[in-house]
């Protein structure tokens, strides 16, 4: 049954699959549409109509054809939105310039003290729970053992009586 679908579905002209998967959509959802229609999948239906040079309109919920073209409004939003950042970029790379400093870690000197060891490390669970939430939201791109590291550095470095030496 969906082969046969399919291959009546295949058979027809660019305006009737157009006309047909079009009428579908009118009085039903896409998924339920593109199954009734083609007996295929969704994405099989847009790769199709894709090559015949038909694209799927969310707004009018319809294929149309693909004109290759932006709307202007889109274009002039984004040309505004960077004029409006041209006009403010020297403020921002102020401050960009203050902030980079106090932002990143340096594990340079982390590095260079030695090789990575496993310990077992015994800890308050609410203070892991905050640790590992500011880890994962504030700094996710830095392995938790080198921000663990880094943290008893300077620990060591603060606190310690003897200072660490690299």
């Amino acid at each position: 049954m969906i082969k046969e679908l399919q291959r009546q579905f295949l058979s027809l002209t660019s305006a009737e699959k157009l006309e047909q998967i079009n009428n579908a959509l009118k009085v039903k959802p896409l998924k339920e549409a593109v199954l009734e229609v083609t007996g295929c999948s969704v994405t099989w239906l847009r790769e199709h109509m894709e090559s015949l040079g038909y694209r799927y309109n969310r707004q009018l919920s319809q294929y149309v054809p693909d004109d290759g073209v932006k709307s202007q409004k889109t274009d002039q939003e984004e040309l505004q939105g960077l004029l409006d950042l041209l006009a403010v970029k020297d403020q921002l790379l102020a401050m960009v310039g203050q902030l980079q400093p106090s932002m990143g870690f340096d594990f340079r000197d982390l590095y260079q003290h030695g090789a990575v060891v496993t310990r077992s490390l015994k800890t308050y669970s609410g203070i892991m729970e905050q640790f590992d939430a500011v880890c994962d939201r504030c700094y996710p791109q830095y392995r938790k053992q080198d921000l663990i590291g880094f943290a008893l550095l300077e620990f060591v470095r603060k606190y310690g009586k003897e200072s660490v030496t690299n």
